[in-house]
């Protein structure tokens, strides 16, 4: 039990730490604004491109361009992408990989390859900006840093997804980037060419985050909940399905059974037998909630939220050692 309350004490201490040393994205009004290239990989995204690009569209920005890659779409994405072309917004048609890439990783190296902005910036299809300067807090910030953080999660099976921002405050650094939504100088990424290096990493975005760290790159995480909006999942069986893929991009086979072990003596053993410790848990997953844009309830469903992610730990375990991990209609190879 003392093991379990100092861990929990000290993340307490961590999650607070970050609550205040996390901040908001600003202007400064420098007023100089490079031009911006966004890119966005789009595999069977039909639910969700038009709302990405609208929500584009919107913004109070001249100087940029949007390149979407069309990842070989089994769906109507490549046409509903089309049709929103013109003279700032372009869709390349994807073609196949080769073996030893990730289908998002060569999709973000090609893109790259088409783009002509001083700044890259790298989204995911299934996020909505929602604040109209977005690029012109990028620009007027970028410098040689990395611009990255976590956005508003709308998705459905909120109380389960909240575990995984959660995770994020009470780990003391800052791991990685968020491959939703990330920004830096084209001749930075040029200089290191992540997505080449980690072209065969399912975790890319921890790995390119913790490289270029090592390289010296400042990553900056900032609160960008009032920047983005993300709708990973529509149904149950979408949250299951990314949360077993995204559980294996973490662990991967070897580790998982290890991760399962500690997240149940930590995360699921104190709501069962310690409830003082269970109560400082919910303390702290309030102020995570706080953080990241999360609900009063999700907060109150926080054991069963857990339950629920350890299942999917055990699940993506499982699949990874009969080879059953798929996404979007692509085996995972483990």
């Amino acid at each position: 039990m003392k093991i379990l309350l100092v861990f929990h004490l000290f993340s307490l201490f961590v999650v607070i730490y970050k609550f205040f040393s996390i901040k908001k994205l600003k202007r400064n009004y420098q007023n100089n604004f490079k031009k911006i290239s966004i890119l966005i990989p789009a595999r069977n995204e039909e639910k969700n491109i038009e709302r990405i690009l609208n929500s584009i569209k919107n913004l109070d920005y001249e100087n940029y361009e949007v390149l979407i890659y069309d990842d070989l779409s089994e769906d109507r994405t490549y046409e509903i992408a089309k049709s929103f072309e013109s003279e700032k917004i372009r869709v390349i048609k994807g073609f196949d990989k080769p073996k030893d890439w990730v289908g998002k990783n060569f999709a973000l190296y090609n893109l790259v390859k088409f783009s002509s902005g001083e700044i890259l910036l790298f989204l995911d299809a299934d996020i909505e900006i929602k604040d109209k300067e977005i690029l012109k807090k990028i620009s007027e910030n970028i410098n040689n840093s990395v611009i990255t953080g976590f956005g508003k999660f709308q998705d459905y099976g909120r109380f389960v997804l909240s575990i995984v921002p959660y995770l994020f405050s009470i780990i003391p650094v800052n791991l990685g980037l968020n491959g939703q939504f990330w920004a830096i100088k084209k001749d930075i990424y040029l200089k290191y060419n992540p997505h080449l290096l980690f072209k065969n990493e399912i975790l890319e975005d921890v790995k390119i985050g913790n490289y270029l760290k090592m390289k010296k790159v400042n990553v900056k995480f900032y609160d960008l909940k009032d920047v983005f909006e993300v709708r990973m999942y529509n149904n149950f069986n979408e949250l299951i399905e990314g949360l077993t893929k995204n559980s294996y991009r973490m662990f991967g086979k070897l580790l998982t059974p290890f991760a399962l072990i500690f997240y149940i003596l930590f995360f699921i053993l104190p709501f069962l037998k310690f409830w003082k410790i269970a109560i400082l848990i919910i303390f702290v997953k309030f102020i995570s909630d706080l953080k990241f844009g999360f609900s009063i309830k999700e907060t109150i469903l926080t054991p069963i939220g857990f339950i629920i992610f350890g299942m999917i730990i055990l699940r993506s375990w499982i699949f990874s050692l009969s080879n059953r991990i798929y996404w979007k209609g692509r085996k995972i190879d483990s």
